[in-house]
C-alpha cells in the first residue's frame, strides 16, 4: 500500500510541473492590512477574463498574466484595489488593502467574489465576523455557531443549545477546531453560547462534504475556526456589556510592524447579581449560582518576509452550584483549555509550509448531595500532537498539499465515588486510557480547463490503544476469570484505515456548476451520549479491541447557480455510517469492579440521506439567505428495537432557515431569524398495566413519539450613533423568541391517584424552556 501511495503522489508532483499556461510572465506577492500590517490571507486575486486565485496564511500569492493586464484584488471589509500590471519580466509587489468602513449608505455582506464561490470546494461555507454580527443577538453575544446551524445539511441539538448534527451525524462527529486545536465542547451555560467569542472570530469555515484530506479524526464535517491577529501599528480595543456577561478585547503591537498581542476575556456576572438579591433576604438564603468566564490571546511575530510565529491559546470555564437549605446540592464545574503555536515558513515563491503544534484538554466534574448520600463524577480527554503541512502551488491552477498529523490522547472515562453515613459504594480505580493517532495526507486539487475541476485527496491513518492497561476476563454469569495486565506503551489494539476523497466540478456556464463528491472518513474516539443534548456529563472514550473505529462513505450531488443578484444550490447526499455506539439501557457512568469501560456499549449503524436547498442575496440593502433541508437520519441495532430500523432522535424531516439583513440608514441596521423544522424523536409508553402492585410500561419502539414542530422568530436592531471621534459606539437591541411560542424540549408524564386503588390518572406534560427575550447591550470600540 506504501509504495502505490507513494507511486501515486510522485504523479501528482510530475504534474504539477506539468505547465499548460504557455510562456507568461509570473507576478507574485504579499498582501497586508494598511491599518494593521498584518498579512490577509483568503484576499481574492483575479483577471478581467476570469482567472483568479486567493492568497495564503501569510498574504502571500502568484498568478500568470501576459505582459499589460489589470488585477483585481477584494476582500470582505477592505476597498477593492485594482493593480496596472506592465512588464514582461516576473514581478514581486506588496499590496496593502484598506480597511472599509462598515457604516456606509449600503452595505455589502460578500466574502469573497461569486465566481469564486462558485467554483470553491464542494460543501464548503465560510463566514467571516461581519456576517455573524449580522445575526440576531442572544443576550448581546454574538456568536458564529449560530450561523452555522442554519445552513443547510445542519441541525440544532434543542433550544438554545449550541450542538449541532450534520447530514445524520452525531454531535461528537464533528471536529471542531480553534486555530488548529480541538475543542471537545464547545458549550457554556449548558449550551445556550458556545466558546467562541465572538469579539476575536477572523473566519468560521464549514465542511461537511467533499472534505480536503488535510482534516480527519470525526466522520461527519469539519468546523475550523480561527481569531483575529492584533494591530501591528497602534492599540486599539473594544468593550461590550449585555444582560448576562461582560467582554473586553486589546490589542496592539508588541514589536511595532512585526509583533502583535491580542487579548479577549468574557465573564458572566448572574452570580454576583444573584448574591446581591439574597444577601438581605431571609426567606431564601440559596439557589441556583451560575457563571462562566473564558480567555483568548494571540501572539504572533514576523521573523523575516518568509518566516512567522503565531501562538494561540484558550481557556474557558462553566462553574453551576445549587443548594437548598442544606438538603440538596448539586455542583457541575466542566472547561476547555487549548494551545497551538505555529510557524509558517515560505521555501519559495512555489512552496509554503506550515508546523503547528498544539494541545488540548476538556475535563467535567459534578458533585451531588442528598441528605447523608453524595455522589461524585469526574471525566476527561487531553490530546497532544504535531500537524505538518507542504503546500505546492506552480500556478494558480495546481496545488498539492502534502503533510502528517500525530496524536497522543489519556481519557479518563468517568471517575465515580458515592458514599453515605454507614457505606461506601465501590466502582473500582480510577481508570486512565492512552491511545495514539498518525495520519500522512495528500491533498491535490486542479482547474484542469474552463470546464472541469478536480480534487484528489488521498489519507491513511493509524490508530493504536497502548498500556498501562487491565483488561477483566468474566463468564458467562458475570464472575471474574483472569486479568490480562498490559504494560506501558505496550501495544492492546491497532487499526490502519485508508481514507480517500475524490471531488469534481463542472462548469455548464460561466454562472451554472455541477459538483459532485466522495468521502470516506473514519473517526477513532467517541462521545458517549448520556442524553439527547450536548451536555457536559458527556464522557470520551477511545477504540479499543470492542469498540471499533467509526467509518463512514458519503456521496454528494449538487448544482450551483448565479442568477441575478442571487446565488442558490441544491445538493443531494447519502451517508451511510458503521461502528455507532449507544450506551446500554440503564447503565451509569463509572466503573464498577471486574468491569471494563467498554463492556457498556450497544454496536449499530445508520444511514442518512437529503436534499439540501438555498437561496442566497449575498449583497445590497437588504440581503441574507433562505434555506431548506429534506432529510431522512435512520439507525439499526441488533441489541435495541428487537434489531428493527428507528429514527434517529434528531431525525427531522423538515428543516427551513431564513435569515434576513435590512440597512437603509447610517445609524440603523436590522436583521432576523426565522426557523422551523419538524420536532425531535423520543420514546413513549403506549399502555401501562399494573401487574403485582408495580406500574408496568409497554413501548411499540425506539423513538417513536416525534414532538410538536418547532418554530421561532428572532429580531435584532442596531443603533449607531454619532461615530465621530476615537470612541465609537453603537447599541444592540434584540428579541428571542418574539411571539414566545413554547417549544417542546422534553415530555414527561404526571401520576396522579392510588396505585393501590387502581384510580391513577395519568396525563403528558410538556416542558418548554425560554419564553421570549429581549436583551440590550452597549458595545464600544476605541
Amino acid at each position: 500500500m506504501r509504495g502505490r501511495l507513494f507511486s501515486i503522489l510522485l504523479a501528482l508532483v510530475f504534474l504539477l510541473n506539468f505547465n499548460p499556461l504557455g510562456a507568461q510572465s509570473l507576478l507574485q506577492g504579499y498582501v497586508f492590512d494598511a491599518e494593521s500590517g498584518e498579512a490577509l490571507p483568503g484576499v481574492n486575486v483575479w483577471l478581467a477574463a476570469g482567472e483568479g486565485t486567493s492568497t495564503r496564511a501569510d498574504g502571500y500569492f502568484q498568478i500568470q498574466l501576459t505582459e499589460t493586464q489589470e488585477v483585481h484584488f477584494s476582500c470582505v471589509g477592505y476597498a477593492g484595489f485594482t493593480y496596472q500590471h506592465h512588464s514582461a519580466d516576473d514581478t514581486l509587489i506588496r499590496i496593502s488593502l484598506t480597511p472599509q468602513a462598515l457604516i456606509t449608505e449600503e452595505i455589502v455582506i460578500e466574502g469573497n467574489r461569486a465566481e469564486d464561490r462558485l467554483t470553491q470546494l464542494v460543501d464548503r461555507v465560510q463566514f467571516d465576523l461581519e456576517a455573524i454580527e449580522n445575526m440576531p443577538h442572544l443576550l448581546g453575544e454574538v456568536d458564529p455557531v449560530r450561523v452555522v446551524q442554519m445552513m443547510p445539511g445542519v441541525q440544532n441539538s434543542g433550544d438554545g443549545n449550541t450542538g449541532f448534527y450534520v447530514r445524520g451525524g452525531e454531535v461528537d462527529q464533528n471536529l471542531i477546531l480553534l486555530d488548529k486545536a480541538t475543542i471537545y465542547n464547545a458549550s457554556h451555560l449548558f449550551g445556550f453560547f458556545s466558546v467562541f467569542n465572538g469579539n476575536t472570530i477572523e473566519q468560521v469555515t464549514l465542511d461537511k462534504g467533499g472534505i480536503p484530506a488535510y482534516y480527519g479524526g470525526r466522520l461527519s464535517s469539519v468546523l475550523d475556526v480561527k481569531t483575529k491577529a492584533g494591530n501591528k501599528q497602534v492599540w486599539k480595543g473594544k468593550a461590550s456589556l449585555g444582560l448576562v456577561a461582560a467582554n473586553l478585547k486589546l490589542e496592539g503591537p508588541v514589536v511595532k510592524g512585526k509583533s502583535s498581542l491580542m487579548l479577549a476575556g468574557r465573564r458572566t456576572y448572574y452570580d454576583v447579581l444573584q448574591k446581591s438579591l439574597l444577601k438581605n433576604n431571609k426567606l431564601v438564603k440559596s439557589g441556583p449560582d451560575y457563571y462562566f468566564h473564558d480567555f483568548n490571546l494571540k501572539w504572533d511575530y514576523l521573523l523575516s518576509d518568509k518566516d512567522k510565529l503565531v501562538l494561540s491559546a484558550y481557556a474557558g470555564n462553566d462553574h453551576f452550584r445549587y443548594a437548598n437549605f442544606d438538603v440538596f446540592q448539586n455542583e457541575i464545574h466542566w472547561g476547555n483549555q487549548a494551545i497551538s503555536l505555529q510557524w509558517q515558513h515560505s521555501f519559495s515563491s512555489k512552496w509554503f509550509s506550515e508546523t503547528t503544534l498544539f494541545g488540548s484538554q476538556y475535563a467535567m466534574g459534578l458533585n451531588a448531595g442528598v441528605s447523608s448520600f453524595s455522589i461524585q463524577i469526574a471525566s476527561d480527554v487531553a490530546e497532544k500532537g504535531l500537524h505538518q503541512e507542504f503546500v505546492y502551488t506552480p500556478n494558480q491552477k495546481q496545488s498539492l498539499t502534502l503533510g502528517s498529523r500525530l496524536i497522543q490522547y489519556r481519557f479518563m472515562p468517568g471517575a465515580m465515588e458515592a458514599n453515605s453515613q454507614d457505606q461506601q459504594l465501590d466502582f473500582g480505580d480510577v481508570l486512565n486510557l492512552h491511545a495514539r493517532e498518525a495520519a500522512a495526507f495528500a491533498h491535490y486539487e486542479h482547474v484542469i480547463n474552463e470546464k472541469w475541476k478536480a480534487g484528489l485527496g488521498l489519507r491513511a491513518s493509524y490508530y493504536k490503544q497502548v498500556g498501562p492497561f487491565q483488561y477483566y476476563g468474566v463468564d458467562a454469569n458475570g464472575r471474574h476469570t483472569d486479568t490480562l495486565i498490559y504494560r506501558k506503551n505496550e501495544k492492546i489494539s491497532d487499526y490502519l484505515v485508508p481514507e480517500p476523497r475524490v471531488s469534481l466540478s463542472y462548469s455548464l456556464s460561466k454562472n451554472t456548476i455541477i459538483k459532485a463528491a466522495y468521502d470516506r472518513t473514519v473517526q477513532y474516539i467517541h462521545m458517549a451520549p448520556m442524553s439527547s443534548v450536548s451536555l457536559p456529563t458527556d464522557v470520551w472514550v477511545p477504540s479499543s479491541r470492542i469498540v471499533k473505529p467509526q467509518k463512514a462513505r458519503q456521496y454528494s450531488l449538487g448544482y450551483y447557480r448565479l442568477l441575478y443578484d442571487f446565488e442558490g444550490s441544491l445538493t443531494a447526499y447519502y451517508k451511510s455510517m458503521k461502528q455507532q455506539l449507544e450506551y446500554e439501557s440503564g447503565v451509569l457512568t463509572g466503573q464498577g469492579q471486574y468491569q471494563n469501560f467498554d463492556d457498556k456499549f450497544y454496536f449499530g449503524k445508520a444511514h442518512s440521506y437529503g436534499l439540501e436547498w438555498m437561496l442566497k442575496k449575498p449583497k445590497g440593502k437588504l440581503n441574507g439567505w433562505l434555506s431548506y433541508t429534506l432529510s431522512r437520519t435512520r439507525r439499526k441495532f441488533e441489541d435495541i428495537n428487537q434489531g428493527k430500523l428507528f429514527p434517529a432522535k434528531y431525525d427531522r424531516l423538515h428543516n427551513l432557515s431564513l435569515s434576513l439583513s435590512y440597512r437603509n440608514n447610517p445609524k440603523w441596521h436590522f436583521s432576523s431569524v426565522f426557523v422551523l423544522s419538524s420536532g425531535n424523536t423520543m420514546t413513549l409508553p403506549v399502555a401501562r398495566y399494573i401487574m403485582q402492585g408495580n406500574i408496568v410500561n409497554e413501548y411499540n419502539g425506539r423513538n417513536n413519539y416525534r414532538l410538536p414542530s418547532y418554530h421561532r422568530l428572532d429580531l435584532s436592531a442596531t443603533y449607531y450613533p454619532n461615530q465621530q471621534g476615537k470612541l465609537k459606539a453603537y447599541w444592540v437591541f434584540s428579541l428571542y423568541n418574539v411571539y414566545s411560542k413554547m417549544n417542546a424540549y422534553y415530555i414527561y408524564f404526571d401520576i396522579e391517584g392510588s396505585l393501590r386503588e387502581y384510580s391513577l390518572e395519568v396525563s403528558a406534560k410538556q416542558v418548554s424552556l425560554f419564553p421570549i427575550i429581549p436583551s440590550v447591550s452597549y458595545n464600544i470600540n476605541f
